[in-house]
Formats: C-alpha cells, structure tokens, sequence
C-alpha cells in the first residue's frame, strides 16, 4: 500500500516539475491535484478490500460510531480548512500589498517548495499503526515510536531543505529561466517551511492518538494569527521574501511552539525538539 501511493505521488510530482519546465497553466496543475487525490483514495480502497477480504456487501452503518468519529474529527477536519486558508493567506496579502508581479515570484517558488510535502503523510501513514500498538504496550514505549518517526521525518525534511537552499538560483533557472531571476532567496527561505509541516503532520497524528484534537484547531488558528501579523509588518518591507519568511515563522509557531504552551501538548513538544539531535549524533538506532 505505502509502495503504491508513494510511487503515484513521486510520478505526479515529477510531471508537475516537467510542467513547470514546460510552461503548462493552473488548469493543468489544478487536474494534477485532482487526479492525485482520486487515484490515491482509489489505492487504499483497492488495498482495504484486498487486505480485509471484505465487500460492500458486508458493510453496516452505525450510527453512533459515525457519530463518535465525527465528534472526535471534526476539529482536525476544520484544521485542515484553516491549513488550507492560511497557506495561501499570504499569496492573497502579497497581491492586495505588493501587487500581481511579487504573487507570480511567491506563486513559483510556492510550486517547487511543496512539493516533497507528500512524503511526510506516506510516512506516517505506514509508521502509525505499529506505534499505536505501543500505547497498549506502555506510554513510554509509545512515547518512543513517536520519536523515531519524528526522527525520520525531520531528518528527511531538513535534508531537502539544505539541498535545494544550496541549489535554490540553480533550481529556479532551470526550472523557469530568466522569466523569474532572483527568486532563489525566497525558495531557500521557504523550503524551510517544509521541516515544520512535517513535524506538524507528525504531530497530529499523536494529537489523534491521544484524543487531542481540539489543540490542533487552537494551535492552527494560532499560527493563522501570526501569518497575518507577520504578512502586514512583512510584506511592505521585503515583499516576497517578506512573506516565505512569515510563512515559516508562523508553521514554526503553530506546528512546534505552540505544543509547548500547553501542559497536555509539552510532551510531543520535547519529542519534536529531540528530533534535530539526529544530526548531531547519528546512528541507525535513531530510526528503528
């Protein structure tokens, strides 16, 4: 199954990247995301029934469970609209701002900055169910899993963002040629955005597993708050590179600092932070 969707995923980023070199419009790109989405749901039914051995047939609706799932989900669903919204706030203000010019250099490094953001959710896909079976075990062997996945995905997440801060002017003249010169800054600055949206899927997966979804609304909306602050001290002054920046302080705040505030919440909180001690002690127990 994570075989399946990942290989989809890599293919549509790959032919998002070749669109990009070829100069396909929004409506391609919009297409793309629309059959990602319908071809990855279509892989985890097809791997459900295979998996199950189940049929349509032998479906029951049970209302009170629909009702116990949707009165625990529906924070993290709101939160993801918010997630949505906020991750593109910063577009809308930059072309009330800047102007149309200073969205279309956002617009491209937006393109090429998120699109590794696929790996963190296969990720943890396929980690999650071994580390919820360590909660019956004992909270702090749970509490382990936890940080060798976020291990893996601060890891990969801070290895990309270094490759492409490194190659950021190559990157974008290859991809877009003199049409966008001197965006390379703003992609290194954004691409670290990347580390922290990681760490907020890792997050909210423990979220889910703890019953705490209602923090990821409240830490959502927090980071929502300090996007648009930052945008209006921001923008006015370093325009583009004055948005990558408040987009990655604010996925910094609502994805890591915010944990920290909350007595319920510290503990991922200190996880997360033990993530970056990969690097200064690796070994290979770090990740099994």
């Amino acid at each position: 199954m994570l075989l399946g969707t990942l290989t989809l995923h890599i293919i549509i980023n790959i032919t998002k990247a070749i669109a990009l070199i070829v100069g396909f419009d929004l409506v391609f790109f919009a297409a793309l995301t629309v059959m990602e989405v319908v071809l990855g749901g279509g892989i985890l039914i097809f791997f459900y029934f295979k998996i199950s051995k189940q049929t349509i047939s032998n479906w029951i609706f049970d209302k009170a469970l629909a009702k116990d799932l949707l009165s625990k989900s529906w924070p993290l669903i709101i939160s993801e609209v918010f997630i949505i919204f906020y991750m593109r706030l910063d577009q809308i203000m930059l072309k009330s701002q800047a102007g149309y010019t200073e969205v279309g250099k956002y617009s491209a490094v937006v393109r090429i900055s998120e699109m590794h953001y696929f790996l963190a959710g296969a990720v943890c896909v396929s980690a999650y169910p071994a580390i919820v079976k360590l909660k019956e075990k004992s909270e702090k062997d749970f509490l382990l899993g936890f940080q060798k996945l976020f291990n893996i995905l601060t890891t990969l997440s801070v290895c990309i963002a270094i490759v492409v801060t490194l190659f950021a002017n190559n990157i974008t003249h290859a991809l877009y040629g003199a049409r966008y010169a001197g965006i390379g800054p703003i992609l290194a600055v954004h691409i670290w955005t990347g580390v922290f949206v990681f760490l907020g899927v890792g997050a909210s997966n423990w979220f889910f597993a703890n019953n705490y979804q209602r923090y990821a609304l409240i830490f959502t909306v927090t980071g929502l708050t300090v996007n648009v602050i930052l945008n209006l001290v921001l923008i006015p002054r370093y325009l583009s590179l004055g948005s990558a920046i408040a987009t990655l302080i604010s996925q910094m705040f609502a994805a890591v600092i915010s944990n920290f505030f909350v007595k319920k919440t510290r503990p991922i909180f200190w996880v997360q932070i033990r993530s970056f001690l990969v690097f200064i002690t690796p070994s290979i127990r770090n990740y099994i």
